[in-house]
Parts: structure tokens; C-alpha cells; sequence
């Protein structure tokens, strides 16, 4: 004897009741404390992951007043380094979104995200370190590598592990 689903029908989880896929064990999942810790959690990396990246624009002006940052052709590559800074996070962003952040795919999500935030954590520690442009600039492009990781990782795990039921209250 078989048994048939109505479509969008997502009974909660029992032990007993099998389910066809992980998608439907998934979406069956209650909403339980042990999701919602998963949720804030992943949205606190999401939030800032997008904290520092829009600390980009006004950062520079902290670094062009310690002298570290230069204006004109007297920056890097003969262009005022707060471009180069800003062009290397978005190089960066580049890399790690459309290059690396597949490898999840692969690899997994979870040790994806792992690996991207020890080395944003990595290198946010060393660009913190450097007392020159050059230094500050090759470590803002390291950041932004994985922050791009992050930025794809983030919302794609989210968007796979929170129940069908409970997508529009995470929103």
C-alpha cells in the first residue's frame, strides 16, 4: 500500500514518519530553539560581513588622516590609494563570490563558511597590523576573498536549512 502527499503539504516531523528527501525532513522541522540559535547566528555573520563591507568608504578617510593613505598619483599604482582600497575589497568580493564560494557545493557549506571566516578573521587581523598602504591594501584584498566566500555561503545555508513554513518570519 503507498501513500500519497498533497503538494505543499509539510506535516511536522515525527520518529515514525519517513520522509522521501532531506528537503522534506527539512521542511518539516518545528520551529525549536536549536533552529532559531542556527538562524541569528548565520544572520549575525551575515550582518557583519556587510559591516565591513561598507566600512570601505570611510575608513579610507581615517587612513588618508594617520598618513597612511595617500591622495593623487603620490598613492599606489600612481592612483589615490583609497581607490585602490576600494578596488581591492571589490576585486576581492569578485574572487571569492564567483571563483571560490562553488567550492561549497563541493566541500560543504558548513566547512566553507568555517574556512571563509578564519580567513576573513585571519586576515582583518594582519590588514589591522600594517602601517603602510601597500600592506593595508594587499590585506584589504585578502578580506575581501573571504567576504565573498561569506556573502554567497551565508544566504545560500540559510536559505537551504530554514523550513519552507518559517521563510517568511526569517525574512
Amino acid at each position: 500500500m503507498s501513500t500519497t502527499q498533497v503538494l505543499g503539504e509539510t506535516p511536522y516531523a515525527s520518529p515514525g514518519q519517513p520522509h522521501a528527501s532531506l528537503t522534506g525532513r527539512i521542511d518539516a522541522l518545528p520551529a525549536s530553539f536549536g533552529l532559531w540559535s542556527f538562524i541569528t547566528l548565520l544572520s549575525l555573520g551575515g550582518f557583519f560581513e556587510l559591516y565591513d563591507l561598507f566600512q570601505t568608504g570611510y575608513i579610507s578617510a581615517g587612513l588618508l588622516a594617520e598618513g597612511i593613505f595617500h591622495t593623487g598619483q603620490a598613492g599606489i599604482f600612481g592612483i589615490a590609494d583609497q581607490a585602490a582600497f576600494a578596488s581591492a575589497t571589490f576585486m576581492g568580493l569578485f574572487i571569492g563570490a564567483s571563483l571560490l564560494a562553488p567550492l561549497a557545493d563541493k566541500l560543504g557549506r558548513r566547512l566553507t563558511f568555517m574556512v571563509a571566516l578564519a580567513w576573513y578573521g585571519l586576515f582583518s587581523l594582519l590588514m589591522a597590523t600594517q602601517s603602510s598602504a601597500e600592506g593595508v591594501i594587499f590585506f584589504r584584498f585578502l578580506v575581501g576573498i573571504g567576504l565573498g566566500i561569506e556573502l554567497v555561503t551565508i544566504d545560500t545555508y540559510l536559505s537551504e536549512w530554514v523550513p519552507t513554513h518559517l521563510r517568511l518570519a526569517v525574512l
